[in-house]
């Protein structure tokens, strides 16, 4: 009998980092930086329905959804950067092309953002880029 254990241990790999790591992250972006050195914000893409059978599915289905475990993490990781004002540091979205990707950025970044927002938020320059994508080689 196959079990959900890629959920179960991506959801329990990303308690921990919540819990332990995401604000010391958070502090070192915001720390002090050179004049001229770019800040970058890296994220990989929310859990994917390909990840849920403890991987075997990426065999099968490169270009995979976000699964439910998926969802939550992005409106997770949403809500952190959210309170930490993140978003206000972010000058550009640079995207993998995989759905998995897109539907996290798209869970990610402020809908305000992405659009430009009617009181006077500037929108935000997003690049869908192929380099970005995971390349698997089987």
């Amino acid at each position: 009998k196959m079990t959900l254990s890629g959920c179960n241990k991506s959801w329990s790999l990303f308690s921990d980092f919540i819990q332990q790591e995401a604000s010391e992250e958070i502090q070192a972006f915001f720390s002090s930086r050179p004049p001229g050195v770019v800040r970058a914000l890296v994220m990989r893409h929310a859990m994917g329905s390909h990840n849920t059978y403890a991987g075997i599915g990426s065999l099968v289905s490169e270009d995979a959804e976000i699964n439910e475990t998926g969802e939550a993490q992005a409106t997770a990781v949403a809500e952190k950067l959210r309170e930490a004002g993140i978003f206000h540091e972010i000058q550009l979205a640079v995207i993998s092309p995989f759905t998995r990707a897109l539907q996290t950025a798209l869970r990610v970044i402020p809908q305000e953002l992405l659009d430009g927002g009617e009181t006077g938020t500037p929108k935000l320059p997003t690049l869908v880029h192929p380099l970005c994508a995971e390349q698997t080689f089987v």
